[in-house]
């Protein structure tokens, strides 16, 4: 039983312990849970005693005999209490540090990841001086604003009569439909009639 094998636990220790160290003491078949559990009923049964320090209870055998020198032997019990109190926290607050560097380590670059960055920019950076230079030896061909104003009304007037024809067409695959017996994508398929998805065609506005 869990409860006979850490009140024999206890009683051979003779100092406080948590839950937690308890259960890593005793037989590995009792979980957790179960060591709670007894824990619970022993106190309930005054075999054991149970004191709160912040969030974390601690246990320890409550003593046999009442002899005179039991609230000495109370006394020592709870200065261990409060030791082990102390180096807990203690505990908690380095692992609390130990997690917040290995964090910044971890979001941290490493030295070759941090040198192979630099040798893609710097070829970017030189990239783009060799581009820049074109223009400022005058070899680059530039173009003037009339020839530009010319180029966009063109471009207008062809994507302009492009929707009109477009939507002629669609008119026409429309009226199609209202006899035609199958999908309107198998009548586009059988005359060959090719959408803008399937081309991949998109007009960049």
């Amino acid at each position: 039983m869990a409860s006979q094998q850490i009140l024999k636990f206890l009683a051979d220790q003779n100092r406080p312990f948590n839950a937690n160290d308890i259960a890593q003491n005793v037989d590995k078949e009792f979980g957790k849970s179960a060591v709670q559990k007894a824990l619970d009923k022993l106190v309930g049964q005054h075999k054991v005693m149970v004191k709160a320090y912040g969030k974390q209870n601690i246990y320890c055998i409550v003593q046999s005999d009442a002899t005179s020198d039991m609230p000495e032997q109370v006394r020592r019990l709870n200065r261990q209490i409060n030791e082990m109190t102390a180096e807990l926290e203690k505990g908690g607050d380095q692992l609390k540090l130990t997690m917040t560097e290995l964090n910044r380590l971890q979001g941290t670059k490493s030295l070759g990841e941090v040198r192979c960055e630099y040798k893609e920019l710097t070829a970017q950076i030189e990239a783009l001086k060799e581009k820049l230079s074109q223009y400022d030896d005058g070899n680059a061909e530039t173009v003037s604003d009339e020839e530009r104003n010319a180029v966009l009304q063109e471009r207008e007037k062809i994507i302009k009569e492009y929707k009109k024809r477009k939507r002629l067409c669609m008119d026409i695959v429309d009226a199609i439909m209202e006899g035609y017996p199958k999908t309107k994508k198998q009548l586009m398929e059988e005359v060959g009639i090719e959408t803008d998805e399937e081309a991949e065609f998109k007009i960049k506005e």
